[in-house]
């Protein structure tokens, strides 16, 4: 009887953990959008008058389609040393709305240390708080993505000074088969030859 309710009381736990946890999902993530990244070299290399070295032309665009316009939208070239370089002040990104193509041109020794980050303002999943928090993407000019994931339990890694959160690698490239059509995640829908 005694193992029985001890089992019970875990199972409940751990059923309103996940339950907490898929609440918390639901809230950061209820508006679907999508965010198209460019990020690109774009032309050749030159020596321009009065530079030691030669610098090279990037090729920045980025395409928002959602359903809700994204708030607090930040764009920024982010460089491994910690170094950035704001692209625009704050805005706003209604659905369908693009920003450039923009060509900038950077030193061809910063090329494999940059990244393009953007970040936006999100509902802070917390169950007692209505706050904001920021989400974020970045990619290299290898055309390497990463997102932003919070750590859980962010109030205690807060108070600790620990990490808030880490940069997870998105590994669907656009030649993927989960990308292509199909149900749920199969293959590519097979066309019919008449």
């Amino acid at each position: 009887m005694a193992i029985t309710a001890l089992i019970s009381a875990i199972t409940g736990l751990a059923a309103l953990l996940l339950g907490i946890k898929q609440f918390q999902h639901a809230r950061q993530y209820d508006g679907a959008h999508q965010i198209a990244m460019g990020f690109s070299n774009y032309g050749t290399p030159t020596i321009a008058s009065g530079m030691k070295e030669p610098i090279d032309e990037i090729e920045i665009q980025l395409h928002y389609q959602g359903f809700q316009p994204l708030y607090g939208v930040k764009m920024s070239l982010l460089w491994d040393n910690g170094e950035h370089w704001d692209l625009c002040p704050e805005t706003q990104l209604q659905p369908g709305e693009k920003f450039g193509p923009k060509v900038l041109k950077i030193p061809c020794s910063d090329l494999d240390k940059v990244h393009l980050h953007v970040a936006w303002q999100t509902p802070h999943p917390a169950i007692l708080k209505n706050k904001i928090r920021y989400q974020a993407l970045r990619m290299n000019l290898a055309q390497e993505a990463q997102q932003w994931r919070w750590r859980p339990f962010e109030h205690l890694h807060r108070r600790r000074h620990s990490p808030l959160g880490k940069w997870k690698a998105i590994h669907n490239s656009p030649t993927d088969q989960q990308n292509f059509p199909g149900w749920p995640h199969g293959p590519a829908a097979k066309t019919i030859d008449w």
